[in-house]
């Protein structure tokens, strides 16, 4: 009798140990997941800021304010608006690409692709990019 009690406490430990060590499995898997996420989020963000400031010659912080903009107007998430300016900047280098023959070729003629495809389209050429030039860094854009 007293064997079987010791048996059936033994499996009972068994499993509850066994549980312990699956939540702190799935805990750490659930911490990892997060952080990949978190960085692909980031990594999608500085490429789209170094977009907008290279296409409009633009400051980091400038880049970072229409982005978030963007977000709060369009209710996307940060990466979501991120995609869709590196994916408009594919379009538009497509688009240079295949019209390098024509004169007036280029991103600026073909406006009505990128925002069919990205309608967040009017940041790259946004007043403000034009407002605060990067010579005027000191000049923050209202909130």
């Amino acid at each position: 009798m007293l064997e079987r009690l010791a048996g059936f406490a033994g499996e009972q430990l068994g499993m509850l140990l066994e549980r312990i060590r699956l939540t702190k499995e799935r805990r750490i898997l659930e911490q990892f997941l997060n952080m990949k996420e978190h960085l692909a989020t980031r990594k999608a963000l500085d490429r789209a800021e170094g977009v907008l400031m290279q296409r409009s010659g633009m400051d980091v912080s400038l880049a970072r304010f229409l982005i978030l903009r963007q977000v709060v107007q369009s209710g996307l998430s940060p990466r979501e608006v991120a995609k869709q300016i590196i994916e408009a900047e594919r379009l538009c280098r497509e688009t240079e690409a295949s019209s390098r023959a024509n004169v007036n070729g280029g991103c600026r003629t073909s406006r009505r692709q990128i925002a069919a495809k990205a309608p967040w389209q009017s940041v790259y050429h946004s007043s403000y990019a034009k407002r605060y030039s990067p010579g005027m860094q000191s000049v923050q854009p209202p909130v």
